[in-house]
């Protein structure tokens, strides 16, 4: 898993697929509550939800252990990944974020929001590069 020169490259991969599922994340996020503009504030208002990064690493392992696949995908299984993807992300992230009496239904699409948002992104990621492992084994038989 390591080399001598560092972290090897699905290490970095999956670090970088993590960050991009809590930026998009909270881009989504902010950007429901706050209006437009607050996406552009995204990444230095990402810092405030750190407490997303355990579940989203869970859910990207989650991703990558179990979605495999086929040589001749179908673009009917990959919908249905993604739905579910987004059903569970969705469905964890508006259950965990903080929310206030008030507006209490705005946290909940929001959270939903975001959610979907980031883990259709991990699995399209995490489709795109097994996809192309695949296909550079099937070049080397």
């Amino acid at each position: 898993m390591f080399s001598e020169k560092g972290p090897s490259v699905r290490v970095r991969e999956i670090i970088t697929i993590l960050i991009g599922m809590h930026l998009i994340g909270s881009a989504i996020l902010f950007g429901y509550l706050s209006g437009p503009l607050a996406i552009l504030a995204a990444p230095l208002l990402s810092l405030f939800g750190w407490f997303f990064i355990l579940p989203e690493a869970i859910g990207l392992g989650l991703q990558w252990a179990f979605y495999e696949p086929r040589p001749h995908h179908s673009w009917i299984r990959i919908a249905a990944c993604a739905a579910l993807s987004a059903m569970v992300g969705g469905g964890v992230v508006a259950t965990l974020i903080p929310k206030e009496q008030s507006s209490e239904t705005n946290f909940w699409i929001a959270g939903l929001l975001a959610g979907a948002g980031a883990a259709v992104f991990s699995f399209f990621s995490i489709h795109a590069i097994k996809v192309s492992e695949m296909e550079k084994t099937e070049q080397g038989k």
